[in-house]
């Protein structure tokens, strides 16, 4: 076992001499994923760059510091079209030794649990501005074996990962197919005439923020949605922000049903996803609303339509409030929805649904290959692969 500011130079200063004209590449946050790798970057001149950033190279892991990205995964190595770089200045930056130490080695122990829950134990700040610090880094203790042996363990898992990579962009095409199927039905020159959304579904506010308290929750329990649960139009419940049953029973009206779409009624207008038959028992939250469609109207048409920038306009010009803008059933339900026949609405519900049933096989694929990666990660890692 050696420690990773032994084998690594953490946040190296730049060494090399530029020029205000010269070209280098420019990373955010966002060009991180949590896969592991990065996007190419944006090229920039060395004077847009030069103060407020933090400097790196081409193959440098990049090691994102704050909350919630640093649990989220966003450690990858940098793939930049330039040999020099600058980032965001919520990177840490990792530069193995290459004379001791293989970089995707060092990237994939990084990307382990165990580095990432110690990591986050470590913690420093409050809030959301939580962040991992430098000292943590020079801390870890890295397994290392001969170099040719990190190469190999290495090898193993980037052809273990790439797999997982393939299946996750089959689920991304699977679900651009079911959007353009939403997409067809809604630019589809059958529809019918305009009618208020109040006449096409039930409309339920979520409960008063009065009626749940910070000491209500209880990680394992039903999961609330609020606003900041709704993401590209799915639900991505935070099982901290989740109740435990005598309060689940007490919101029981408004739990939420398979074909539910919950819209956020707080600040960004628009926040919309549907409720599937894999998401589990979910509550409505104080800062959102329920939209329950009437019996021959498609769920998928009615997200469609509440996430689409014409509706999201509408929304944010009759929304009330100051500080944070607010929705009601009165808002809501007066929004004019032109849908397709019953007819057609039923033959995409089946176009979709084999959808749903194709994409529903392959993300069991992809959890079974996550298990694999780390049972592989662990093994690899106490000298067992």
């Amino acid at each position: 076992m050696t420690k990773l500011a032994q084998i690594a130079q953490i946040n190296p200063k730049l060494e090399a001499r530029l020029a205000d004209e010269d070209s280098v590449s420019f990373l955010g946050m966002a060009d991180v994923s949590e896969l592991g790798d990065t996007t190419a970057g944006e090229t920039r001149s060395y004077r847009h760059v030069a103060k407020g950033y933090t400097p790196f190279r081409r193959g440098d892991v990049l090691v994102a510091k704050i909350t919630p990205c640093f649990q989220n995964g966003k450690i990858a190595q940098a793939e930049t079209e330039h040999e020099l770089a600058f980032g965001s200045t919520e990177f840490h930056v990792v530069r193995p030794d290459s004379a001791v130490a293989d970089a995707r080695y060092v990237l994939h122990f990084l990307r382990t649990s165990d580095v990432r829950e110690a990591g986050e134990r470590r913690m420093t700040g409050s809030g959301g501005q939580r962040r991992v610090p430098r000292g943590y880094l020079d801390d870890v203790d890295v397994p290392l074996p001969p170099l040719q042996e990190q190469r190999r363990i290495a090898a193993i898992l980037d052809q273990a990962d790439e797999l997982r990579a393939k299946r996750r962009r089959t689920l991304a095409l699977l679900d651009e197919s079911i959007a353009s199927t939403v997409d067809a039905m809604l630019a589809s020159t059958a529809v019918g005439p305009a009618m208020p959304l109040a006449s096409l579904a039930h409309i339920i506010t979520g409960p008063f923020g009065s009626s749940v308290h910070r000491e209500d929750y209880r990680p394992g329990g039903v999961p609330l949605v609020n606003p900041k649960h709704i993401v590209g139009g799915l639900i991505l419940p935070d099982e901290t922000v989740a109740v435990g049953p005598a309060k689940a029973a007490e919101l029981d009206a408004f739990r939420l049903e398979t074909g539910d779409i919950v819209l956020g009624r707080r600040g960004e207008m628009g926040r919309a996803a549907e409720v599937l038959a894999t998401s589990g028992p979910l509550i409505c939250g104080t800062g959102s609303m329920i939209i329950r469609p009437r019996a021959g109207v498609s769920s998928a048409l009615l997200t469609a339509f509440l996430r689409s920038p014409g509706t999201r306009q509408k929304l944010e010009e009759r929304a009330q409030g100051v500080t944070m803008l607010n929705l009601n059933q009165q808002i809501v339900g007066s929004l004019r929805v032109a849908l397709p026949s019953g007819q057609e609405q039923r033959a995409s519900e089946i176009t979709r649904t084999a959808l749903f049933a194709a994409r529903q096989k392959m993300e069991y694929h992809l959890a079974h290959l996550d298990e694999l990666f780390a049972s592989l990660q662990h093994r690899a890692f106490n000298g067992q692969l």
